[in-house]
């Protein structure tokens, strides 16, 4: 299975086909996004799970507030 050289990507959707993976909502064209890049399951190849900026703050937010209550 191939490995992705970068785990990450940001840029702005080229359309508007795609959907976050947080809040199933659509993401607008030109919007920006993030991705994380994954083996994908069912070929031998990689795929791009992407998520709105608003949806991925929120989980780094809430991420970081259970750190710091630790």
């Amino acid at each position: 299975m191939e490995t992705p050289a970068k785990t990450w990507k940001a840029e702005y959707a080229k359309s508007a086909r795609s959907r976050c993976k947080k809040c199933r909502k659509s993401i607008l064209y030109e919007r920006f996004r993030l991705g994380k890049v994954k083996p994908a399951p069912q070929f031998d190849g990689l795929i791009t799970v992407t998520f709105s900026a608003l949806s991925f703050s929120n989980f780094l937010h809430a991420l970081t507030a259970q750190i710091s209550s630790m």
